[in-house]
């Protein structure tokens, strides 16, 4: 399955999961997304700008956000192993109780 363009802000989602899905130009600003699993997804939001969102309880692992500004976005018991942040713009992200294991973290701003 690809989705490429859709726009869910101000929306919510709880108990979802993608399998051999690739995400391409998905509005996610002002959402809450709840237990996503997006591990066989290929997450790449290389570039994106992410603002308002809280991601509980989600599966991200090996997520690509490089250089992508996050703006007011909470991520509380998310699993980010093996996620790349290279160059990305973390200043106003809030990471509680995350596991961060072998994600790569080189910021800007």
């Amino acid at each position: 399955m690809a989705i490429e363009g859709l726009g869910s802000s101000g929306q919510a989602a709880t108990l979802a999961t993608f399998t051999r899905s690739r995400l391409t130009r998905v509005s996610l600003a002002d959402s809450r997304l709840s237990r996503l699993d997006l591990t066989e997804v290929g997450l790449d939001l290389s570039g994106a700008l992410l603002r308002n969102i809280v991601f509980e309880h989600c599966n991200g692992s090996f997520a690509h956000f490089r250089g992508a500004t996050l703006k007011s976005v909470r991520l509380q018991g998310c699993i980010l192993t093996g996620s790349s942040s290279q160059e990305a713009d973390l200043r106003e992200v809030v990471f509680q109780d995350c596991e961060l294991g072998e994600a790569q973290l080189s910021l800007r701003g």
